[in-house]
């Protein structure tokens, strides 16, 4: 251990604090202070290997690789490195990925772990300002069609002069389907989820199952952070939007099971005005 105080205590003198959270590229673009950190941490990283002392510094995680070579060195190395510190290795394919469409690896990268299930990509998730196939959309309705639209939200674009450009985000579906819902001139927004009705304190001993709300009054739930992020939260926004847009519209969140009971009245919660 003796030998590690070593190590530590030469790093503590060197200047490396501009390398944090950047890129390492050229080494001639490195100061000497930085190079010999970067050694000095290899030469320490060692004698831990070599005396059975634990080197991962992370529990969990990825570490992104992204090769335009077919180098195994190149690759192995980096495994090992990887495997080293505790993280898992995760290979990027630039044709197959945003980096081919102008994104850096650092964004095409940015992930966490999802509840166990493995790791999922961090984007954003906007509301969204237009439809751009509505007027499609609105023709097959009055045509008495059954549409189906904007999918999981939908794809994002933006407008780059005359053209419409992809963007890395997942549009937010339940916004999405409030948009849609308004933009058609619908009566009632139907929100179907994973329960029967909304409830505040859910999970808990004094979980309370809603059947009706007015907008103020979900306004005040919402305020007292009843309901969950990324989950029922925007379900509930959206429901509000749609019932205060317009005279005499309802939205209502009910399970699919139960839209039947949901649209006559019988279960579900509803949004009003």
């Amino acid at each position: 251990m003796e030998t590690l105080q070593k190590y530590i205590d030469k790093l503590n003198k060197l200047n490396f604090k501009e390398m944090y959270n950047g890129d390492f590229f050229l080494t001639w673009e490195k100061t000497d202070g930085e190079i010999e950190a970067v050694f000095t941490v290899a030469d320490a990283l060692r004698y831990m290997r070599e005396n059975n002392i634990s080197t991962k510094v992370f529990e969990s995680g990825l570490g992104i690789s992204l090769f335009r070579d077919n180098s195994t060195r190149t690759r192995f190395s980096f495994a090992s490195a990887c495997n080293l510190l505790g993280l898992e290795v995760q290979d990027l394919d630039e044709g197959k990925s945003q980096v081919a469409h102008g994104e850096t690896v650092r964004e095409t990268a940015n992930m966490k772990e999802d509840a166990g299930r493995g790791y999922r990509r961090v984007v954003a998730s906007p509301k969204p300002a237009e439809i751009i196939e509505i007027g499609t959309i609105r023709t097959m309705v009055d045509a008495g069609n059954l549409v189906i639209a904007c999918g999981g939200g939908g794809i994002p674009v933006i407008r780059q002069g005359n053209h419409l450009k992809g963007a890395s985000a997942v549009i937010d579906k339940d916004f999405a389907s409030c948009l849609l819902a308004k933009e058609l001139e619908a009566d009632s927004l139907i929100i179907l989820t994973a329960v029967e009705k909304v409830a505040v304190n859910f999970g808990r001993e004094n979980e309370k199952w809603l059947d009706r709300l007015s907008v103020a009054e979900a306004g005040q739930y919402v305020k007292e952070g009843h309901f969950a992020p990324g989950s029922m939260l925007p379900k509930v926004q959206a429901a509000m939007e749609f019932a205060s847009s317009g005279e005499g519209r309802t939205a209502i969140i009910t399970l699919l099971e139960k839209s039947r009971e949901a649209i006559q009245g019988k279960t579900g919660t509803v949004f009003h005005a």
